[in-house]
């Protein structure tokens, strides 16, 4: 998903990384390095 603020510069994303029980997320800057 990526976040946008104000509407049309991104200013991240986050990314659901798959696990058979439990959801993991990673926030990523907009330049995709994760914080």
């Amino acid at each position: 998903m990526e976040v946008q603020a104000p509407p049309g510069t991104t200013i991240g994303h986050v990314l659901q990384t798959w696990h058979p029980f439990l959801p993991k997320f990673s926030i990523q800057d907009a330049d995709r390095q994760t914080v």
